[in-house]
């Protein structure tokens, strides 16, 4: 078994969880492409800056220069990946660095766009990143979800039955934004599933 170099646990020293911090855009990440013609990456700092200037609603980038980059912190930022089109997330060396680029990096949350979303940022521990769906859907999806559940208890449901086969400490609530009744029969035969649509 392979023995890590960094905290000697029984693991590849490339897999050894180390703090993270994240920046979902989720449906955000489409507008701010379109406004700034830029990557997420690239349009991190001018972010920042307008999150910095004012709580208004961002309709346009191109007003940020680079006095407001330089006030907001948007060139001490760490390098940051892009995962998948919708996260981004940075390695940051201990937990109060991580703790420390959070609160510099939570004001992107008072920002509002013209579209049904906003972003959300959050820390977590976990290998590097990657610019794959697997990681996003594996590694950063669950941490993403958890830290909502904590800031937004409102958005989620319990479910009526617990699966077993998944530890008490990695099971979670799924956000929900309409709750939906589906009639079903059990019998002998089978199970009966009905599809009932509104009027």
């Amino acid at each position: 078994m392979a023995k890590c170099r960094k905290c000697g646990g029984k693991h590849w020293t490339r897999d050894c969880p180390q703090p993270l911090v994240g920046i979902f855009f989720g449906d955000v990440a489409y507008f701010v492409k379109d406004v700034s013609k830029t990557s997420l990456v690239e349009s991190l700092p001018l972010l920042l800056a307008a999150a910095h200037a004012s709580a208004n609603v961002v309709t346009s980038l191109e007003e940020v220069d680079e006095a407001d980059v330089d006030r907001a912190g948007g060139t001490q930022l760490p390098r940051f990946e892009e995962c998948w089109g919708l996260v981004l997330v940075a390695m940051v060396e201990t937990q109060t660095a991580q703790q420390d680029l959070l609160s510099k990096l939570r004001r992107l949350e008072d920002l509002q766009f013209h579209c049904r979303a906003n972003i959300k940022v959050f820390g977590f521990m976990s290998t590097a990143p990657e610019n794959a769906w697997s990681y996003v859907f594996c590694k950063v999806i669950p941490h993403f979800l958890k830290q909502l559940q904590t800031d937004e208890p409102n958005w989620f449901l319990s479910a009526d039955e617990r699966d077993e086969a998944v530890p008490a400490d990695e099971r979670f609530e799924y956000p929900v934004d309409r709750v939906g009744i589906i009639p079903v029969r059990s019998t002998a035969q089978g199970l009966y599933i009905f599809l009932v649509r509104p009027p």
